[in-house]
């Protein structure tokens, strides 16, 4: 309906990304640099992290579709409860061929191990990885082990919501600590990304003019409350377009907005008056307190439950609040970060690499002092600097220089507020 009150050829905003038309911002573009430079630097274990509808299964459709098929072999897998038979299959149709006999897991240890030594790297992708079964975990680690120390067979990409590395600390996971990993979290759209994206959207589904369907303010109304979430964003504004098309309004305005936005969350699409909000509110508020009051008139201290009766003796302080995500991670660039990074002791040959952009002002000590958590468990000052031998400890660093961030696996980072 909205495409024909508006003169539209097609969906502006369909659920399913149109690949010849992919819009991608400049979070994703770093965080495809970032898989592209790890599987180059053959890290046996890469996560990719970031919240729901932040655009993860595109941006692996992405990868996959961009690397060079002579170089690069990349399977995605959308499933979480395959097993290692299941793995052996596709990696052994794959690279033996769709029509060769099935290949056990040595004869596909093998033939990809020539593989990585003759330059060719295998990228397994995993999508919505919180979601693994016990048995799919327990073949990705038999699929981490193969290789040699240092060189892994095949390169796991594993893409969910955070925090993922505190899977991988699991006990029963230890053999991903075998592979370096790295982490790259995705971050969400700015939003003037989010107002050049529904632009350029508009733009190729037809439109005249962006701003003539969608006043400039009702589309920055639209990125606010979509939070940087590139799912949550074509929702929104599809919503948008057929509240408009509805109202026979064009452009459509940012008070349109507001009545989709309140309405697709489950609200009234008018809102009450905040004289009324206030007796809504206190009457719910007697309601709930009196159905309490009546629950426990009704328990004997014996039936009373002992979780009540510790919670009435001794109030639990309020948990502290948990510290934000870490900054968007893109990749080191050079090759000397990587031979430093080679060069590291033994304990820490499992490295949970985090790369983050500087930003301005910022210097290589500085970073090192307000970006770990935990002093006590950071590698050493030289570690660092080895990590990143471009500059020097007390030079100001440009702005969204990519630096690596070396660590232990399982190590906390700092939230980036000292910053």
């Amino acid at each position: 309906m909205s495409e024909t009150f508006f003169g539209l050829k097609r969906p502006p905003f369909p659920a399913i990304a149109d690949p010849t038309v992919l819009f991608q911002p400049s979070g994703h573009r770093a965080a495809l640099r970032a898989i592209d430079d790890l599987v180059a630097r053959w890290v046996g274990i890469i996560l990719l992290e970031a919240e729901t509808g932040a655009g993860k299964t595109e941006l692996l459709r992405s990868y996959q579709r961009q690397v060079a098929p002579e170089r690069v072999l990349a399977l995605l897998f959308n499933r979480a409860d395959f097993d290692l038979q299941t793995l052996v299959r596709a990696l052994g149709d794959a690279v033996f061929g769709p029509f060769k006999p099935l290949a056990d897991a040595a004869a596909l240890d093998t033939r990809l191990l020539e593989r990585r030594r003759a330059g060719l790297a295998t990228v397994l992708l995993i999508d919505n990885a919180e979601k693994l079964t016990p048995p799919a975990w327990l073949a990705l680690a038999k699929l981490a082990t193969l290789g040699v120390p240092k060189e892994p067979a095949v390169t796991i990409v594993l893409a969910g919501r955070p925090p993922l590395s505190s899977q991988l600390a699991a006990p029963a996971r230890s053999a991903f600590k075998v592979r370096t990993a790295a982490r790259i979290n995705l971050p969400p759209w700015p939003a003037a990304e989010a107002v050049a994206f529904m632009q350029q959207a508009l733009a190729g589904a037809g439109a005249e003019g962006p701003e003539r369907i969608l006043r400039r303010d009702a589309m920055t109304r639209i990125a606010a409350a979509a939070a940087g979430a590139p799912g949550r964003l074509t929702s929104i504004a599809t919503a948008v377009l057929d509240a408009g098309a509805a109202r026979r309004e064009r452009p459509i305005s940012a008070e349109t907005v507001d009545r989709a936005v309140r309405r697709s969350a489950g609200r009234p699409a008018v809102a009450l008056g905040g004289a009324w909000r206030k007796k809504a509110a206190l009457a719910a508020s007697i309601c709930i307190l009196c159905g309490i009051a009546w629950w426990i008139l009704r328990q004997s201290p014996a039936e009373m439950p002992a979780a009540i009766a510790v919670a009435a003796a001794e109030p639990k302080p309020l948990p502290a609040p948990q510290p934000a995500p870490p900054p968007p991670a893109v990749p080191i660039a050079s090759q000397a970060e990587a031979t430093a990074m080679a060069r590291q002791p033994a304990e820490l040959s499992s490295v949970d690499l985090l790369l983050v952009p500087a930003r301005r002002g910022d210097t290589l000590r500085r970073l090192y002092q307000t970006m770990y958590r935990n002093p006590g468990a950071r590698p050493s000052f030289d570690q660092f600097l080895a990590a990143n031998p471009t500059y020097s400890p007390d030079r100001r660093l440009p702005p969204n220089e990519l630096i690596g961030f070396p660590g232990p696996v399982g190590s906390e980072w700092h939230d980036g507020a000292a910053r």
